[in-house]
C-alpha cells in the first residue's frame, strides 16, 4: 500500500472545507470514505 502525497491529502481536505460531503469527497478522489473521514 502506498502512502497518499502530501499535496493529495490538501486537495481532499480543500473539497472536504469547500463544503463537499465525505461520500461526494471520496467518489470525487476515488479514496474510501473511512480516509476521507480520518484525515479530515
Amino acid at each position: 500500500m502506498l502512502a497518499y502525497s502530501k499535496e493529495f491529502r490538501r486537495e481532499v481536505l480543500a473539497a472536504c472545507d469547500a463544503g463537499g460531503g465525505t461520500r461526494e469527497v471520496a467518489l470525487r478522489f476515488d479514496v474510501s470514505e473511512s480516509w476521507v473521514r480520518r484525515i479530515n
